[in-house]
């Protein structure tokens, strides 16, 4: 039984919480490096010098309840909250989106080998349907799992949901006529051509 391919989507924001996180891991093995050197003896000047822990601590440790005014609580508050939302959306760009890579359908198995169809060769059996309906200017096929989604750009505004009906049913109709088996068809609007924008107004 041949192995079904496990492919990631990545966002490109992913960068951004990987230099994020990049960064705050070389935050912590500096200061550890310090807390490490000052355990051996270091000098405590010098360390100071490299990492200012002492200043930084110093001025932690000289603040009170009075230091934070009203105006001080307005603008740390909201900072704070803007800060928790926008790296807690950037973790959620850290999560991997698996999917299942497309892989050939196969159409026949015999001793002597197998015969396949390329997912692409699916997919353009789905533009071609597509593009025979007279609405519509443009499609692009892609395979998901087994579920055929064709991606439509069309002539007319007012005919779009007759138009995506009537190519869901000749794309359906197609892949029966090529003796395929039946899959899930799902047809989006992608938009309209761009000779035709008055029609939106």
């Amino acid at each position: 039984m041949p192995r079904q391919r496990v492919r990631l989507r990545s966002s490109a924001l992913a960068l951004v919480g990987r230099t994020l996180t990049a960064l705050v891991g070389l935050a912590l093995v500096f200061y550890g490096g310090m807390l490490v050197a000052l355990a051996l003896k270091a000098d405590p000047g010098t360390v100071e010098q490299l990492s200012g822990y002492r200043t930084v601590f110093d001025q932690l440790a000289s603040l009170t309840p009075g230091d934070a005014d009203s105006r001080t609580r307005m603008i740390a508050g909201p900072s704070g909250l803007v800060a928790f939302l926008l790296l807690g959306w950037l973790a959620t760009k850290e999560l991997p989106r698996p999917y299942l890579a497309r892989s050939p359908l196969l159409l026949e198995e015999a001793d002597s080998g197998q015969t396949t169809l390329a997912p692409r060769a699916v997919e353009r059996i789905g533009e071609i349907a597509a593009t025979s309906v007279d609405a519509v200017d443009a499609a692009r096929g892609r395979i998901d799992g087994d579920r055929l989604t064709v991606a439509l750009s069309l002539r007319r505004a007012a005919s779009g949901p007759e138009t995506l009906i009537a190519v869901r049913d000749s794309v359906r109709a197609a892949l029966a006529a090529h003796d395929l088996a039946p899959r899930p068809v799902t047809v989006t609007l992608a938009g309209f051509n761009r000779h035709h924008r008055r029609e939106l107004r």
